[in-house]
């Protein structure tokens, strides 16, 4: 049942494959691969809550499966739970605390909740393994919401060293020489 379940999860038919992949763990609740799997399906068929719920039963299995937490996470993210994202970001960061996706992920979480200085924190760790404009993004757009122009200014520029045509960073340059030139 479970080699039919990847037949059919590979060639797209999720639904049939979840039926068999659950046929799977009656015979055997034991099968990490068919939660693993069911999860992924539910993925592919954009149905979060499902996927979390069987991403989570997998990782009864595998606890330090960083991949699976990170998806968890990212999930919870889609959903605007910041609280169980940030929860299993930072069982990320301790599997794997140089992980840039989950430090730029913590710092966009932060700034979402406006927790600023963490937020910050988290942009800069992720900018030492990997400079991308996406974080100076990050980085300029709390500096833009805490009034602080010239420092957010300084950061979208930056965004446009690495890409010179990083479009959101050209929009917020202009948004804030607009601004400065407005209260000339």
């Amino acid at each position: 049942y479970f080699n039919l379940g990847l037949l059919l999860y590979e060639n797209g038919k999720y639904k049939k494959a979840i039926e068999n992949f659950l046929f799977t763990i009656d015979l055997d609740n034991s099968h990490s691969q068919a939660f693993l799997y069911i999860a992924m399906s539910y993925e592919n068929l954009e149905l979060t809550d499902d996927a979390i719920k069987y991403f989570l039963k997998s990782l009864q299995f595998s606890e330090d499966n960083i991949e699976i937490i990170f998806k968890i996470a990212n999930y919870y993210v889609k959903k605007n739970d910041y609280k169980n994202a940030i929860f299993y970001l930072d069982k990320c960061l301790v599997l794997n605390p140089q992980r840039f996706e989950c430090l730029y992920l913590s710092g966009w979480v932060y700034a979402k909740i406006r927790q600023y200085n963490k937020a910050l924190e988290y942009y800069h760790k992720a900018q030492k393994i990997r400079q991308t404009p996406e974080a100076y993004h990050g980085i300029a757009g709390i500096y833009k919401d805490l009034r602080s122009l010239d420092l957010a200014l300084e950061n979208y520029e930056k965004c446009l060293i690495i890409n010179p045509n990083y479009l959101p960073a050209l929009n917020n340059i202009a948004s804030i020489k607009n601004l400065k030139n407005s209260k000339v």
